[in-house]
């Protein structure tokens, strides 16, 4: 059985339809809190993939943007300045506690 959604993944897996899941962690996560109740949430178990840092995420452009490679060239320079400030940190410390997490 092939799920069409993170989403429906979960579901699927909190009905007992599915045995697991794999997910990096922090997308994982986010389409838990945003669609699932804490006791949902509560309900399941995670494992690290493999013990080792965690390797890359990924920004996915359009190659028929006109626009992508001047939009793929903004993001690195904005990402570049956040490493430097902290900010990134910062954003990643918050969303890591949960606190970026959309209210239910």
């Amino acid at each position: 059985m092939r799920p069409r959604t993170l989403k429906s993944a979960f579901a699927m897996l909190l009905r007992d339809r599915l045995d697991l899941v794999v997910s990096k962690r922090r997308v994982g996560r986010h389409v838990l809190w945003d669609n699932f109740s804490d006791l949902e949430i509560d309900s399941l178990d995670s494992r690290p993939e493999n013990l080792r840092q965690a390797s890359h995420d990924f920004l996915l452009i359009s190659k028929k943007s006109p626009n992508a490679e001047a939009i793929l060239d903004a993001f690195n320079r904005g990402l570049a300045k956040m490493r430097v400030n902290g900010a990134y940190k910062r954003f990643m410390d918050e969303f890591e506690a949960g606190l970026l997490a959309r209210s239910r």
